[in-house]
């Protein structure tokens, strides 16, 4: 899964997140008007009695969180804005409450351009992490800097 962001955001993910069992029709439905009816809202910094009625007690921001056309994996939505801050936040919502009778592997995995980290979003049971896989090293921390050569001509 290759998730578009906002240009600005700078941040790559890949990874993919496996439902079981697959999700209803129903879940799948649930899942799109959440990340569709929050848009808006978190557009406009405005609230919404709807993504309150769909998911009571939900964290700010859009949901990106809708699932596949096969209900096996949660991926993001495509078709719309994704606020990285959003994203732990309505994944860790959504694994606790809406679909706390389902059991997800896989990661995401998040490469943070300007920060040049590589972390990875994992779930144990209904508890959603972020855990530092690749972290830039400081290089001039207990090391001495090296000069560059200049390039000599043959």
């Amino acid at each position: 899964m290759h998730a578009p962001l906002h240009p600005s955001d700078g941040v790559v993910i890949s990874g993919a997140l496996q439902i079981a069992p697959h999700l209803s029709r129903d879940a799948m439905d649930l899942l799109q008007a959440i990340a569709a009816a929050s848009l808006r809202p978190a557009v406009d910094d405005t609230p919404s009695a709807l993504v309150d009625q769909l998911a009571p007690g939900h964290p700010d921001g859009p949901s990106p969180w809708v699932s596949c056309p096969e209900g096996c994996c949660l991926d993001m939505n495509d078709d719309t804005y994704i606020r990285i801050d959003a994203i732990e936040p309505w994944l860790s919502y959504l694994v606790g409450t809406l679909l706390v009778d389902h059991s997800f592997s896989g990661a995401l995995m998040f490469w943070d351009c300007a920060e040049r980290t590589f972390s990875a979003l994992v779930i144990d049971g209904t508890r959603v992490c972020r855990k530092p896989v690749l972290r830039r090293r400081d290089r001039t921390r207990g090391q001495r800097a090296r000069a560059l050569r200049p390039i000599e001509s043959v």
